[in-house]
């Protein structure tokens, strides 16, 4: 889902991002003049088995060969990507999303980062 916010830009959030995150960006970049705001939802870093995410989702659903999984360069390289658009809010999913590739996230965007969390609201803020 793309959302155009007055004053702001663009607000993409994700149920699930098979896909991968430079796709959605580079799909919402055809679409829209305006610049990517925010990028919210579950964007698929399953770095580690955990929690909900099983060896399959690991190695089964992350766009690379079956004996193959995510690696915290890969993950760093897709902040590298939301960092060159200067996007202003980012949040990740537990849904589809490990703890330690949250913890990237957070640290690659210390003032950016917001949690997402089942019935919380998420504030755009004011910039």
């Amino acid at each position: 889902l793309a959302v155009n916010v007055k004053n702001k830009g663009i607000v993409i959030i994700s149920g699930c991002g098979h896909q991968s995150i430079e796709k959605i960006l580079l799909r919402t970049e055809m679409l829209f003049d305006e610049p990517i705001y925010a990028v919210l939802g579950g964007f698929h870093y399953p770095l580690e088995v955990e929690r909900n995410i099983s060896w399959i989702q690991r190695y089964a659903v992350v766009g690379k060969l079956p004996w193959e999984c995510l690696t915290v360069d890969e993950i760093r390289a897709n902040c590298g990507l939301l960092k060159a658009r200067k996007i202003k809010l980012v949040g990740l999913s537990a849904h589809d999303s490990s703890d330690g590739s949250i913890a990237i996230f957070k640290q690659e965007f210390p003032a950016e980062y917001v949690n997402i969390k089942v019935g919380e609201k998420i504030s755009l803020g004011k910039n």
